[in-house]
């Protein structure tokens, strides 16, 4: 190998030696990647496709000490370092420019113990990698709703799920991690052990270190639950919504329901009278049994007269890839968000302004109402990381795009959405969604509330150089 030129963690240029890299590649049982490699391409490539970043190198980990050696190696030549575990970041923090890529796509595997119900899950998982190995046993924790999201972004940033009102957020249900921190130092973190650590990577985001290792509680569920899919004709949506919104007053906590305004995808199962139809998509799921999964989620399926009602019993691990059709790999996208308190009629209205077919920007623009609340808003804002447990709903706004020449007003459009919502919102928000980059002040700050300054405290302990950057950044002790 020639001299690599790389990019520092002070955006500068610096040149290592071929003696440097052929250390790395001695060192490691897996892969080191740079451009014009085979493996190069696939291995850069993430499934927001509007982030076409070309490291300088990539170390394809096999293992912890192949992590750990990559840790060691971008602190020590100070390089600019991004983790790739699913590449589902939004903002596109699984990659850089310049400098190194740890991908940890190859250590992906779930050991699920039925007994003690636990499951142990390795940093490069992904959903479906879970849901594979849980749902032989008929159990299930909370994660994310598109299958090939990857287990660690998902988690450390908290996790919403189909399972968020009856178990709480991913977060909510880990029990310990394996974490390589910035000295390269190979840590477990729970309620015992580095309890800080613990505290601050459930839902601090990847700030802390590279986890190559979850512990998660699991729960019966499935392997039959009861979904509810309904498509409502879009000149209903006023009152569908607030029709929605009172049901989810007294609504049980198995129950979870969003609703999606945008045209429909063209894909089955959707039906081909409505795909590329701006309608409303309610997607509801009952989590226990389906028979009285049916009988509570009727009204769901009740609001006005359905345009499709592909309800009914469905494999859990289906429900937990119905949102892939919304969310292919490839595409551009663009995401934002807030988290409120209540859904009033301010916000719905807006909502509604924004989502008229005549505003959105493109074919793919989407806006989702998800209903919280339950076993996640139960948990005391202070005992994670992740603050805004007091928002009964979230609103995200993802437009996707194809064109280059489109992604201006698409992102604006998003933009312009989320600060008129922001009037009605909590200041904190949900950060697997939202780019604190974007923020008008400190953006970290915002999104951890009141969570912020121990985070802070936490991250100078840990990582005082901040080589884990490329995330939601907590800079140390705020600075």
């Amino acid at each position: 190998m020639a001299a690599m030129e790389a990019v520092t963690l002070a955006g500068t240029p610096k040149a290592l030696d071929d003696e440097a890299i052929q250390s790395l590649v001695a060192t490691l049982r897996g892969s080191v990647l740079r451009a014009g490699d085979d493996g190069y391409e696939d291995a850069r490539a993430l499934w927001n496709g509007f982030h076409d970043r070309r490291p300088a190198v990539i170390v394809r980990a096999s293992g912890t000490a192949d992590v750990i050696d990559a840790v060691n190696f971008a602190r020590d030549h100070e390089l600019l370092l991004a983790v790739k575990g699913g590449g589902h970041s939004l903002p596109g923090y699984s990659s850089c420019d310049g400098g190194m890529m740890l991908d940890l796509s190859a250590m992906n595997a779930v050991l699920v113990d039925p007994g003690e119900r636990v499951a142990r899950v390795q940093g490069g998982a992904l959903l479906a990698d879970l849901d594979r190995e849980t749902q032989a046993f008929g159990l299930a924790t909370p994660s994310g709703n598109i299958s090939h999201t990857g287990i660690a972004g998902l988690t450390l940033g908290g996790g919403f799920g189909h399972l968020r009102r009856k178990y709480g957020l991913a977060i909510d249900n880990l029990r310990a991690v394996d974490i390589v921190t910035a000295d390269g130092v190979l840590r477990r973190a729970s309620e015992s052990e580095h309890h800080d650590l613990f505290w601050a990577v459930r839902g601090g985001g990847g700030n802390f270190g590279v986890v190559t290792s979850f512990e998660f509680e699991l729960h019966e569920v499935g392997p039959l639950i009861f979904g509810a899919t309904v498509a409502y004709d879009r000149r209903d949506a006023s009152s569908v919504l607030r029709q929605w919104r009172d049901f989810n007053v007294t609504a049980p906590d198995e129950v979870t329901a969003m609703i999606a305004f945008g045209p429909a995808p063209q894909v089955p199962p959707i039906p081909e009278n409505l795909q590329g139809v701006n309608a409303l998509t309610l997607l509801g799921a009952h989590c226990g049994d389906p028979e009285a999964g049916e009988r509570e989620t009727k009204p769901l399926r009740s609001f006005a007269t359905p345009l499709a009602d592909l309800s009914g019993p469905l494999p859990y691990r289906i429900l937990q890839s119905v949102g892939d059709a919304f969310e292919p790999p490839g595409p551009s996208y663009y995401g934002t968000g807030v988290l409120l308190e209540k859904l009033t009629d301010q916000a719905i209205d807006i909502v509604l302004q924004n989502t008229e077919t005549a505003v959105l920007p493109g074919p793919s623009a989407w806006c989702r109402v998800w209903h919280l609340g339950g076993a996640m808003g139960r948990v005391d804002p202070a005992a994670t990381a992740f603050a805004g447990r007091k928002a009964e709903y979230m609103v995200d706004i993802m437009p996707r795009w194809d064109d280059p020449d489109t992604a201006e007003p698409h992102i604006e459009w998003a933009r312009s959405f989320a600060r008129e919502l922001d009037r009605y919102s909590l200041d904190e928000y949900y950060v697997n969604l939202r780019d604190t980059r974007e923020s008008e002040t400190d953006g970290a700050a915002r999104a951890f509330g009141p969570n912020f300054e121990r985070l802070a405290r936490i991250k100078a302990k840990y990582d005082p150089m901040n080589l884990f950057r490329l995330n939601q950044n907590v800079r140390p002790n705020g600075r």
